[in-house]
Parts: structure tokens; C-alpha cells; sequence
């Protein structure tokens, strides 16, 4: 799976349409690895456009500190999957290598 991290400063953005860039990395969770990330500067803020971006870019998992429902919904409706990490500051291959581990099994919001 690729997943996409909102990061400012290289530390996760606690609020996600406010980040610098996104890390887009792709991870295996049956080998618990992961492969190598690229760094894009995030578009300008616009939450309709967001989602497609990243779908675009590939993403498919976004790991995010905090987002509304009404976001959550929206990048759900991209067929985008929502992990809630909280208030962290894992650097993003520290958040893509403990997604890889199931550390954050209980905070995906679809269901997954």
C-alpha cells in the first residue's frame, strides 16, 4: 500500500491541510517493510481537490494527526483510508513503519 503522511519540518502536521508536503511511501505490512518515500510539496489548500491529489499520486492510506468527520468522509468517498495517529512526533518513516507493524490497527476508520 502507498501511504501518504502530512508533514511540516519533517514531523508529522497535526493539522493536515496546513502541511508543507506529503510523504508518500509504500509499505508492506505481511513483510513488516517498507519501500522508499518521496517527498511532494502539498497543493495549495483546497479539501475538494485533496483527496484526488494524493489518489492521484497513489496514495491510499493517509495517516494524519487530527481530521474532521467531514473530511474523513470525503477522503473515504476517494476511496482513501483514514489512520488517525494522534499527537505524535514520529518522523514519517517512523509512522509508515509502525502502520507496517499494525500499531495503528485500531484507529483505521474505515473499518479495515
Amino acid at each position: 500500500m502507498i501511504l501518504a503522511i502530512p508533514i511540516t519540518e519533517g514531523k508529522l502536521t497535526q493539522r493536515f491541510g496546513e502541511c508543507e508536503s506529503y510523504f508518500f511511501i509504500s509499505a508492506d505490512r505481511e513483510e513488516k517493510r517498507l519501500g522508499k518515500g518521496v517527498i511532494e510539496v502539498a497543493p495549495p489548500h483546497a479539501m475538494h481537490h485533496l483527496p484526488d491529489w494524493i489518489a492521484k499520486k497513489g496514495g491510499e492510506v493517509v495517516i494524519a494527526g487530527a481530521m474532521t468527520d467531514r473530511a474523513k468522509s470525503l477522503f473515504e468517498y476517494h476511496g482513501l483510508k483514514v489512520v488517525m495517529a494522534g499527537d505524535t512526533q514520529m518522523n514519517p518513516e517512523e509512522l509508515a513503519q509502525a502502520w507496517a507493524e499494525g500499531h495503528f490497527d485500531n484507529k483505521i476508520e474505515d473499518g479495515d
